[in-house]
C-alpha cells in the first residue's frame, strides 16, 4: 500500500500546477522554492526540453509572454500518486482538459502531466516533469494509424513531386522537339528544303507520341480557294511513303474537309473539330467517289481501318499560321499536351513556310532576271548581226 502523501508535498505539487496551468501569473512563481537545481522535463513541443534550472527559467519567460491576453479553464483528473518507501520521492500523474481563450480564438486540449518530487534538505523540489498530448485513437498504442497517415502524406508528396518532375520533363521534350523543327526551318536555303522540314516535323510528332494521335496534316490555302494538303503518317503504317501531298477543293466535300476549313477560318488560333462515326463514314465515301486518285486510295485504307474497329470517331486539333494550318487527328479527345504541341509546332512550321514563300519569291525574281538577261543577249546578237 502506498504511503500517505505528506501535506508539504501535496502543497508544493498544487503550487506547481497553479502556475503550470496558467491559473496564476507565472511571474509570481518562486522557481527556486519549487524547482530543484538539476530539474529536467519535457514540454508538449519538441523545443520544450528542459535540461537544467537555467532552461526552466527561460521556459518561464516564454510562458509569461504567452499569458498576455489569455484566459484558461481547466478540468483535472488525478490518475495516480505515489510516495516511495523511504518517503523521499513523490510521483503525481494527472489528466487535464484545458480550454485556452484568446481574443481571436479558443483552443481545447487534452493534456497528460507527470511530476516527480524529491525531498532535498527537508524541502520538496520538482526534479522532473513530462507533458504530452494524447493523439492515437483507442487501442492504437503504437500509433499504427498515425504512421499510416504519415506514410500516406509522404507518398502523396512523393507522387506530387514525381508528377511535377514528369510534367517538367515533358515540357523540356516538347521544347526540344519544337526547337529542332525551328532550327531546320531557319536553315532553309531553297524551296526544296521545305520537304526536309516536313520530314523532321513528322519525326518529332511521332516521338512525342501524343495520346491517341493517328496522323497529322498541313493545309496550305491557294489563291483559287483550293487547298494543298500534306498528310503525315504518325503511326508508321505506311513505311514507303511517310507523307503525301494532294490538292482539293473543300467545297466539294460536305463532311470533314468543308467543316474543318470553316472552323479554321472561325478559330485560326486553335480549334478541335469532332467527327462522329456517321460523319467518318460519309467522309470516307466522299473520298472514294472523288476524282482524286490519292483520296480514292486513302479511302480504301480507311475502310479497312473501320472494319478492324480502328477508326470510329475522330478529333482533329489544329492551329493556323499565315495562309496555312497544322493539324493532328486523334481517336480520342485531345488533352492539354496536344494543344501545347500543336500550337508550338504550328508556330515553328509557320517560320518554315514563311521562309519557303520568301525563297519562292526570290527564285521567281531570279528567273525573271535570267529571262530578261537572255532576252537582252538575243537582242544584242540580232543588233550586231545587222551592222
Amino acid at each position: 500500500m502506498n504511503k500517505k502523501i505528506p501535506n508539504e508535498l501535496h502543497t508544493i505539487y498544487e503550487q506547481t500546477l497553479y502556475y503550470f496551468l496558467h491559473e496564476g501569473p507565472f511571474f509570481e512563481m518562486d522557481i527556486e522554492k519549487i524547482c530543484a537545481k538539476n530539474i529536467m522535463g519535457y514540454g508538449i513541443s519538441k523545443e520544450g526540453v528542459i535540461k537544467n534550472f537555467t532552461e526552466f527559467n527561460q521556459l518561464s519567460e516564454v510562458l509569461l509572454l504567452q499569458e498576455v491576453g489569455m484566459e484558461s479553464e481547466v478540468t483535472r483528473r488525478l490518475i495516480h500518486q505515489h510516495l516511495s518507501v523511504d518517503g523521499t520521492t513523490g510521483i503525481f500523474v494527472e489528466e487535464f482538459s484545458v480550454s485556452i481563450k484568446t481574443r481571436n480564438a479558443t483552443q481545447n486540449l487534452d493534456v497528460w502531466l507527470s511530476c516527480v518530487f524529491e525531498l532535498i534538505e527537508n524541502d520538496w523540489k520538482l526534479v522532473h516533469f513530462h507533458t504530452s498530448v494524447p493523439s492515437p485513437p483507442d487501442n492504437d498504442f503504437r500509433d499504427i494509424n498515425g504512421w499510416k497517415q504519415e506514410k500516406e502524406k509522404l507518398e502523396k508528396k512523393v507522387a506530387e513531386q514525381a508528377a511535377d518532375l514528369q510534367q517538367k520533363s515533358r515540357e523540356l521534350d516538347i521544347e526540344a522537339a519544337v526547337e529542332r523543327v525551328r532550327a531546320h526551318a531557319m536553315g532553309m536555303k531553297s524551296v526544296d528544303d521545305l520537304k526536309n522540314v516536313i520530314q523532321v516535323l513528322r519525326q518529332e510528332l511521332t516521338k512525342l507520341d501524343l495520346k491517341g494521335q493517328k496522323s497529322a496534316h498541313i493545309w496550305l490555302e491557294n489563291e483559287d480557294g483550293t487547298i494543298t494538303g500534306i498528310h503525315l503518317d504518325l503511326r508508321g503504317i505506311d513505311k514507303e511513303s511517310q507523307f503525301f501531298e494532294t490538292t482539293f477543293d473543300p467545297q466539294n466535300f460536305k463532311h470533314f474537309f468543308k467543316k474543318k476549313v470553316e472552323n479554321w477560318k472561325k478559330s485560326p488560333d486553335y480549334d478541335v473539330t469532332y467527327s462522329p462515326y456517321e460523319d467518318t463514314l460519309g467522309h470516307i465515301h466522299e473520298m472514294a467517289t472523288s476524282n482524286n486518285p490519292i483520296f480514292v486510295e486513302f479511302s480504301k485504307m480507311a475502310k479497312k481501318a473501320v472494319e478492324a474497329g480502328m477508326l470510329v470517331e475522330n478529333w482533329s486539333a489544329s492551329t493556323g499560321f499565315g495562309s496555312g494550318m497544322l493539324g493532328c487527328d486523334f481517336d480520342q479527345e485531345p488533352d492539354k499536351w496536344a494543344e501545347k504541341v500543336i500550337r508550338r509546332m504550328g508556330s515553328a512550321f509557320g517560320i518554315a513556310y514563311h521562309r519557303f514563300e520568301d525563297l519562292q519569291e526570290a527564285e521567281k525574281q531570279a528567273l525573271l532576271i535570267r529571262e530578261e538577261r537572255d532576252r537582252l543577249e538575243i537582242a544584242l546578237r540580232e543588233l550586231s548581226a545587222t551592222q
